[in-house]
C-alpha cells in the first residue's frame, strides 16, 4: 500500500510541474502578445473617437461676449402624447470627438452689400431685366418683367436677394438630369457675393415634378424632374487647435438657417441650362457681412457630445426636421407619433445657426452660434419610419442668458 501511495503522490507531483510550468508559458505568452499587438495596432483598428482629436490643445475661451442669448429656432411639432425615446445605431461606440472651444461670430448691422443701384442694376440684368426700370422705396429696390410674372428684389438692409416667379405663366421643362454646382456659382458670381464663405460648400439637391394639377411633388429620377430646387450652406470657420505633433487642426462647419424651410441660399432652375434670364426661376439669397476681427469673434467653451446627447433625451434640442421615408417634403406636414428616434453615431456634427434677419433691439439676432447636429432614423407608432434632424445647443450650459 505505501508503495501505491509514493506512486501516487509522485504523479500528483509531476502533474502540478507540468500545471506550473504551463501556466507561465501561457502568462508570458499573452503578456507578450498583447506588447506586440499594441506596438502593432494600425489606426484603423482604433475608433475615430480614440484617435489624435483626444489629444487636440485649443484655445482658451474668453467668453468676449458674456453671455449669449439662443437664436430662435423654428421646430417641427410631434403629436400630443408622442413619448419618445433616444437610442443611438451603435450603442457600442463613442460619438466624435470635438474642439473643446469653438468661435462664436458677433454680426455687425453692415450697409448693403452691393453699395449701389448701379450695382445692383448690373444683376438685374444679368437675370434677364430691364435693367433700367426699376423702383425703388426706402431699403427696397425691384424689377420685374413686361407681365409681372418674374419679380428680383434687393434689401439693402435685411442683405436679401429674391427672384420670384409665377409658375403659372412659366415654361417648365425637364432638366435631362441631374444639375450641377456650376449654375449655383454663377447666380454667386451675379450678385456679387464673396466666394470666401462657400469655397467648400454643402450643396443638396431635390427634384421637383410640377403636374398639371400644380401640385409639386419630389421625384427621385433627375430626369422627370421639370424644376430643381438648390440648397446651398457655406462653411465658416469654427476652431484651430494643435495636434500632438504641434500641427494644425483646423474645424469648419456648415452654416444653417433657425428654419430648414427658409436656408440662407435657395434656388429653383427649370431646363437643362444655365442660362440665369430663362433657366432661373426662383431665388433666395442671404448674405450677412461676417466680420472676422479680434472685436466680433469671440471664443466659447464647448459642452461635451454625451451631455449634449443628454440634453436631447430631456427634450433639450429643436426638432429642426422630419420626413417619413418616401415621404413628399413638399406635402403639408402632417404630425407624427414617433417611438423611439435612432441618431447615427458617425453623422453627428458640429453646425452654426445664423438669424434670419439683423434686428437691432433683439440680442438673439447679433450672434452666429454653434449647435451639435444629431441625425438618423425615427420610428413611427404606426408603421413605418422618418428621417430627422435635432439641433442641440453647443455652448456649455454656463454661456448662455
Amino acid at each position: 500500500m505505501a508503495t501505491k501511495l509514493s506512486r501516487s503522490t509522485s504523479f500528483v507531483r509531476k502533474f502540478l510541474v507540468f500545471f506550473v510550468i504551463g501556466f507561465i508559458v501561457i502568462t508570458i505568452l499573452q503578456i507578450t502578445t498583447g506588447f506586440l499587438t499594441a506596438i502593432f495596432t494600425t489606426p484603423s483598428q482604433v475608433r475615430p473617437s480614440e484617435t489624435v482629436n483626444k489629444t487636440l490643445v485649443c484655445i482658451t475661451a474668453d467668453d468676449l461676449f458674456g453671455l449669449i442669448p439662443k437664436i430662435q429656432m423654428s421646430s417641427y411639432t410631434l403629436l400630443p402624447g408622442t413619448n419618445a425615446t433616444f437610442s443611438t445605431d451603435k450603442p457600442e461606440k463613442e460619438f466624435p470627438t470635438f474642439p473643446s472651444t469653438l468661435s462664436v461670430y458677433q454680426l455687425q448691422n453692415a450697409p448693403e452689400i452691393l453699395g449701389s443701384v448701379q450695382d445692383a442694376q448690373a444683376t438685374a440684368a444679368s437675370f434677364g431685366f430691364d435693367s433700367n426700370k426699376y423702383l425703388a422705396s426706402n431699403s427696397l429696390v425691384s424689377w420685374q418683367n413686361s407681365d409681372g410674372s418674374r419679380v428680383f428684389t434687393f434689401d439693402k438692409e435685411n442683405h436679401l436677394w429674391k427672384l420670384t416667379t409665377d409658375l403659372n405663366k412659366a415654361k417648365l421643362s425637364s432638366t435631362g438630369g441631374a444639375v450641377n454646382s456650376s449654375i449655383a456659382q454663377a447666380i454667386l458670381s451675379a450678385v456679387n457675393v464673396s466666394y470666401k464663405n462657400y469655397s467648400n460648400p454643402d450643396i443638396s439637391y431635390s427634384y421637383i415634378l410640377r403636374k398639371f394639377d400644380k401640385s409639386l411633388t419630389t421625384v427621385t429620377d433627375p430626369t422627370t424632374a421639370n424644376i430643381v430646387n438648390i440648397t446651398f450652406n457655406k462653411n465658416l470657420f469654427a476652431m484651430t487647435c494643435k495636434d500632438q505633433n504641434g500641427g494644425d487642426q483646423q474645424t469648419n462647419a456648415t452654416v444653417l438657417s433657425p428654419d430648414i424651410t427658409d436656408p440662407s441660399f435657395m434656388a429653383q432652375v427649370t431646363g437643362g441650362g444655365q442660362d440665369l434670364t430663362g433657366n432661373l426661376i426662383g431665388l433666395n439669397l442671404r448674405e450677412f457681412k461676417i466680420p472676422n476681427t479680434t472685436a466680433t469673434k469671440g471664443t466659447y467653451t464647448l459642452k461635451s457630445v454625451d451631455d449634449a446627447f443628454l440634453g436631447l433625451q430631456q427634450n433639450k434640442g429643436t426638432l429642426y426636421w422630419i420626413l417619413p421615408v418616401g415621404g413628399n417634403q413638399y406635402a403639408p406636414y402632417i404630425q407624427l407619433k414617433v417611438t423611439d428616434f435612432e441618431v447615427f453615431v458617425d453623422s453627428t456634427k458640429i453646425v452654426y445657426v445664423e438669424p434670419q434677419k439683423y434686428l437691432a433691439n433683439d440680442a438673439s439676432t447679433h450672434y452666429i452660434q454653434p449647435y451639435f447636429k444629431f441625425v438618423g432614423r425615427a420610428t413611427i407608432s404606426t408603421s413605418g419610419y422618418a428621417d430627422f434632424i435635432f439641433l442641440v445647443p453647443a455652448l456649455s450650459d454656463s454661456s448662455y442668458k
